[in-house]
């Protein structure tokens, strides 16, 4: 004789529910399969983990990947060190203004969104994009090198990949 999961109190119940989840989100994680939190969020195409955190003005924020985080915590220890000013993250510059088509339709404008902008020493703009990929055969990475040579155009600002 033993004790049957309706036997035991509700509080204890949700217990073991909790703990039954978690073990089941472990084992999809290992399994390369989607969690049983993210189960409607589609995957990172290039499996970036997002990382929630708080900038230095206080601003809650969350970073595209783990990388990007890691550059502007860099970032911040060399402003901190007097190497760079004035930085600012998610910088959006627009490269193509909306139009009005004949039909009266408008047309949407084209914007280059900077993960990282800043002042060097020598008080020269730089404009940073963090990349986990260099892949030319992919479309997001064909798009991002040409809005960087659409931002020289009309600009005259060169992007660092980072």
């Amino acid at each position: 004789m033993g004790i049957s999961y309706s036997d035991l109190p509700p509080k204890a119940q949700e217990q073991i529910k909790i703990k039954l989840a978690i073990e089941e989100a472990r084992r999809r994680s290992r399994n390369g399969s989607e969690t049983s939190a993210n189960r409607d969020v589609k995957p990172s195409k290039y499996h970036a983990e997002k990382v929630e955190t708080t900038l230095e003005d206080g601003t809650p924020f969350t970073f595209a990947s783990r990388k990007e985080y890691q550059r502007y915590q860099h970032l911040l220890m060399l402003k901190r060190c007097g190497e760079i000013s004035d930085l600012r993250v998610q910088v959006k510059y627009q490269l193509v203004p909306s139009q009005k088509l004949s039909d009266g339709k408008r047309m949407r404008g084209i914007d280059y969104i900077a993960d990282f902008v800043y002042r060097d020493k020598d008080g020269y703009e730089r404009v940073e994009d963090v990349k986990g990929y260099r892949d030319p055969a992919s479309a997001a990475y064909r798009v991002f090198k040409l809005k960087a040579k659409l931002m020289k155009f009309f600009h005259d600002i060169e992007i660092a990949e980072v």
